[in-house]
């Protein structure tokens, strides 16, 4: 009989929950943290591309160390990321 493992903790203590679905392949998805530097302005939401960031709006702050962190999800199977911020 198989299990599933339980909530996992990220690299900032936030909950990330119990394996899910994905939306696409219906296979389960690993929980984890997706991690980026960022010293300046940290992570942005845009429509498209830019060299240098410029524009788009602020989601996360980065950390003293210049990085920043999402919760989420990810099927290795789709490629597919379900990040939370």
């Amino acid at each position: 009989m198989a299990t599933q493992a339980g909530p996992t903790r990220s690299a900032a203590g936030n909950s990330v929950g119990a394996i899910a679905p994905c939306p696409r392949c219906g296979q389960p998805m690993d929980p984890g943290v997706l991690g980026a530097e960022s010293l300046v302005g940290g992570a942005k939401w845009m429509r498209g591309r830019s060299r240098l960031s410029l524009g788009g709006e602020g989601l996360v702050s980065p950390d003293a160390w210049g990085n920043v962190y999402f919760d989420g999800y990810r099927c290795r199977q789709c490629r597919l990321l379900i990040l939370g911020y």
